[in-house]
């Protein structure tokens, strides 16, 4: 099978792929393999799309650009929550701060809506109200690898980078409540191009996941069982995103003319920038210029002042010497200046 697939790093394209009606085992298929949950008992049987109202701008303060949430449920009944990124999203530790105060919230409404009748006699404190607390797990795709990400996750080369509450000396876990996973895009096709740019994916779902997000639009790609690593929703994922309806195809176009020209406005303003920084940089340089030449001048001039007054004071000694008397030899030895200096002094 030939597929022309669109690029899914748009947030139409990313969106279907993952997180439309229907697209619940692609999901798990991918978050399987990001995640490398390979027993039976971690993996993901069920997602439940979660209302992602509760965390749109209109309704906080502090915007985190979620893209896909759901509720997963594993074999082994275990829940958490997943939240899926296109990018990094700056200071995440306000979003675990979110999650935490979230918890904290309903902790108290469970407790504000309980009959009073039912606490008397029991030290509160000795209940325990945490049992519900569902973990977090967030993935970050990133289709950049700047040095400031280099730095952030402390390497350069792995294109998975997992995150955990760890103590700081044994690196032990502290607390699963709260992880990251970062998929970083460009490390992926580094990696890829320099293995010889092998398609076979076999036993490697998540490398056949990110070989879809790293597709320019409308490439055209054969669909081999080791493409999609002999899994049936990456192949399923390979067909979906290249037959788009006409409304999502014109979405989709809105959003790339809308980001091409949000990026365009981005290098006009980076381009001011620099060429107003150029200019102000010559002009501050000018006037440090002439500030530095004016003293060094100052400088030379009281160095050459002093010379010159040094000589005529000695010539007019020298003078006086010749007028009583003194042979040059002695004028010489006395102030530094020979007949030719007095006779030069004399014609000036």
């Amino acid at each position: 099978m030939e597929a022309r697939v669109r690029d899914v790093r748009y947030d139409q394209t990313f969106k279907i792929l993952f997180g439309e009606k229907g697209a619940e085992q692609r999901a798990i298929s991918f978050l399987n393999a990001a995640l490398r949950l390979k027993t039976d008992s971690e993996r993901i049987q069920d997602i439940r799309f979660l209302d992602r109202s509760i965390v749109s701008a209109s309704s906080r303060t502090i915007y985190f650009d979620v893209k896909i949430q759901g509720l997963c449920k594993t074999y082994a009944g275990h829940t958490f929550v997943v939240e899926m990124q296109k990018h990094r999203i700056p200071c995440h530790t306000n979003r675990w701060i979110y999650y935490a105060a979230r918890e904290l919230s309903a902790i108290g409404e469970r407790l504000y809506n309980s009959e009073t009748s039912s606490l008397q006699g029991i030290d509160a404190n000795q209940k325990n109200f945490y049992t519900g607390i569902t973990p977090v797990k967030v993935i970050v795709i990133a289709d950049f690898d700047s040095h400031l990400l280099q730095k952030e996750l402390k390497n350069s080369t792995d294109f998975v980078v997992d995150w955990d509450i760890c103590e700081r000396k044994s690196r032990d876990v502290a607390s699963p409540l709260m992880s990251w996973t970062f998929l970083v895009l460009p490390r992926f096709s580094a990696g890829l191009s320099a293995s010889g740019n092998s398609l076979d994916f076999t036993d490697k779902n998540l490398e056949a996941w990110l070989y879809l997000m790293t597709r320019p639009d409308l490439e055209t790609v054969r669909v081999t069982k080791e493409l999609v690593a002999n899994d049936d929703a990456i192949a399923q994922g390979f067909y979906r995103v290249s037959h788009l309806e006409h409304h999502e195809a014109q979405s989709l176009q809105d959003e790339r003319i809308a980001f091409d020209s949000q990026s365009l406005l981005q290098k006009e303003v980076y381009n001011e920038g620099f060429a107003g920084g150029e200019k102000k940089g010559l002009i501050e340089g000018e006037k440090k210029g002439l500030i530095e030449g004016e003293k060094k001048g100052l400088i030379e001039g009281e160095k050459k002042g002093l010379v010159e007054g040094e000589k005529k004071t000695s010539i007019a000694i020298a003078k006086k010497l010749q007028l009583m008397g003194l042979s040059p030899e002695q004028i010489s030895d006395a102030t530094g200046c020979s007949s030719h200096d007095i006779k030069k002094s004399d014609q000036n």
